[in-house]
C-alpha cells in the first residue's frame, strides 16, 4: 500500500510519536532503527529500549525528531524513509513510513497555519486560493450572521504599500461576485511600514488587519473564556486589530507531531 503524505514545509522540525503494539513480549532491548529517505538525511537515527523499561510491557512509545532541510525541494516524497524494529533475537518489523508533500511556507501560512487558528475559534474556513480568489472565504458557524471574512495570509519581511495595494486591490476584483463585505487581513512581517498604515486608516471599504501573533492572542483568550461574539466583533473591526504584547520567542512555523501506529506480530 502506498503510504499517505502529510503537508509539511522546509526548515520546519518532525516529531514522529512511535506506538509499537506487541502481541508478545519481547526478548531482551528492542532497537527502532530509521533510514529517512537520503535527501532529508544521510544518518540513521536508532533509538535502544533497555530491557528493564519493556521487560513487562507490551506497548512502548519512542519519539525521534529532526529538521527538514532549508533549502528543500517542494513537491511530493513518496516515503520519508523506511523503519526496522528488532530485539534480542532479531527482526520483528521492516517497512516504510508515509510520504510527505513539501510545500512553500507561504502556502503552509495560507492553507494550513492560519485556517487552523481560526477553526479553532469557530469560524468555517474555505482555502481557495489564486490571483483572481480569495485566499480563505470565512464564517462563524456560532454567531448568527451570514457575512463572510475574505481573509488574505501574507508571510514577507516587510508588509509596505505595494503589498497593500495587491491585497485591496485582489479583494475589490471579486468581492461583489462572491458577496464577501469584508476583508480581513492576516500578515507576519517583520515591519508593517508607516504608508500602510496610513491606507489602513483612510481605506473607504471595511478592511481590517491583524498580525498573526495577535491571531493566536485571540485564540488563546478564545480557549479561556469561550467567548464568539467577542471573537466576532474583535475580527469585524476596521483598522488594525491589536491584542496583546508580541511573545519575545514567537514562532509561527511550529514542530509538527506524527503519530505512526505499529502493530507487531500477530500469530
Amino acid at each position: 500500500m502506498r503510504p499517505r503524505r502529510f503537508w509539511v514545509t522546509p526548515g520546519q522540525r518532525i516529531f514522529l510519536s512511535f506506538e509499537m503494539t506487541f502481541s508478545f513480549i519481547p526478548k531482551g532491548s528492542v532497537t527502532l532503527e530509521l533510514e529517512l529517505d537520503h535527501i532529508v538525511s544521510t544518518k540513521k537515527i536508532i533509538k535502544k529500549i533497555p530491557v528493564g523499561l519493556n521487560h513487562q510491557f507490551t506497548i512502548m512509545r519512542e519519539i525521534v525528531n529532526f529538521i527538514l532541510p532549508t533549502p528543500f525541494s517542494i513537491g511530493d516524497l513518496n516515503s520519508l524513509g523506511k523503519i526496522t524494529i528488532s530485539d534480542d533475537d532479531g527482526q520483528l518489523y521492516h517497512d516504510r513510513i508515509f510520504g510527505i508533500s513539501v510545500i512553500p511556507n507561504t502556502d503552509y501560512f495560507e492553507q494550513i497555519i492560519v485556517p487552523k487558528i481560526l477553526s479553532d475559534m469557530g469560524f468555517i474556513c474555505e482555502p481557495i486560493g489564486g490571483n483572481d480568489n480569495p485566499d480563505i472565504v470565512a464564517n462563524s458557524q456560532y454567531v448568527a450572521t451570514n457575512e463572510k471574512f475574505d481573509v488574505e495570509c501574507t508571510l514577507t519581511s516587510d508588509y509596505d504599500s505595494n503589498r497593500w495595494y495587491a491585497d485591496t486591490g485582489k479583494y475589490r476584483k471579486y468581492k461583489d461576485t462572491w458577496r464577501i463585505p469584508k476583508l480581513l487581513i492576516v500578515c507576519n512581517s517583520n515591519n508593517i511600514t508607516a504608508g500602510v498604515y496610513t491606507e489602513l486608516n483612510k481605506a473607504k471599504e471595511p478592511v481590517g488587519m491583524i498580525e498573526y501573533y495577535d491571531l493566536v492572542n485571540l485564540r488563546d483568550e478564545f480557549i479561556k473564556n469561550g467567548d464568539n461574539n467577542k471573537v466576532y466583533s474583535m475580527l469585524s473591526q476596521t483598522g488594525k486589530i491589536v491584542v496583546g504584547k508580541k511573545p519575545l520567542d514567537f514562532n509561527w512555523l511550529l514542530p509538527k507531531l506524527f503519530n505512526v501506529p505499529i502493530t507487531i506480530g500477530t500469530n
